[in-house]
């Protein structure tokens, strides 16, 4: 009998939770080395936390893509349609959604604030990443799309889709992704994203469309955080602000779902 290839080995929810572990060791580590050249890096804080975040998510895509025998051309894109054609056509059902997730996860931001108000630590680090400069804005819209995406859906939820329905792996990868991000206020943010990326990974199989989204998604959020929230505060206190985002997310959805699914 000929041996499976790494590919296409069942990831089970157990290893994916033990990825994500595995993740949060390295980004530890590196910290922890990062912290000892602060001082000679000229880093602040938040700019460290940023760096070991990089830096771990790339040791452990590196070391997925090995054992599991993928190439970083399949991972980014893995289907029969070119990636532009993919981006083309998956463009506008995506960021139809994207209004009616920023109206959601900000009621919800304000809710869970107002039941666990932050603490002076909390306020200072949600500050600094949302701060407008050149550093935050490239994390935010560059870096964390392309290396959170290639590790939660090219590698984690590719492969809870080996073992588990679609349903049942994309829930799975959302909740991991929210948990990843420590804290409870970003835990419903990256839950709720994460269901729209993996579903949108699962349609195409291609990771191009989830950075445009995720890359969108926190672009918005840093407009908005410079606005002091009046971006948002025009859109859903508009009468038919949420009117009107529910029925683009509506369309968004449905042409989502139009898709036919890849193997």
């Amino acid at each position: 009998m000929s041996q499976r290839s790494p590919e296409t080995l069942p990831y089970g929810l157990g290893a994916a939770i033990l990825t994500v572990l595995a993740f949060v060791l390295v980004e530890m580590l590196i910290g922890g080395v990062l912290a000892d050249l602060q001082d000679t890096l000229a880093l602040s804080d938040v700019q460290l936390g940023e760096l070991a975040r990089v830096l771990a998510t790339g040791v452990v895509v590196s070391t997925l893509l090995v054992w599991r025998g993928l190439t970083h051309a399949q991972l980014l894109h893995d289907a029969p349609s070119p990636p532009l054609r993919t981006l083309v056509f998956t463009a506008a059902p995506l960021l139809a959604l994207l209004p009616l997730l920023w109206s959601v996860n900000g009621w919800m931001d304000w809710l869970l604030q107002a039941l666990l108000p932050l603490s002076a630590w909390e306020a200072e680090w949600f500050a600094h990443a949302v701060d407008g400069t050149f550093a935050a804005t490239l994390s935010a819209c560059v870096l964390a799309p392309v290396l959170e995406e290639m590790l939660f859906r090219g590698l984690l939820l590719r492969g809870l889709l080996l073992r588990y329905p679609p349903a049942t792996a994309i829930v799975h990868s959302a909740a991991l992704f929210g948990l990843a991000h420590f804290n409870v206020y970003q835990f419903f943010v990256g839950f709720s994203t994460g269901l729209v990326l993996g579903l949108a990974y699962q349609r195409t199989r291609s990771l191009w469309p989830c950075v445009l989204l995720h890359a969108a998604f926190n672009g918005g959020v840093l407009w908005m955080a410079s606005s002091d929230g009046q971006g948002l505060s025009e859109v859903i206190g508009h009468p038919l602000g949420l009117p009107l985002s529910a029925a683009l997310f509506v369309w968004g959805l449905r042409r989502l779902l139009r898709l036919p699914s890849k193997p």
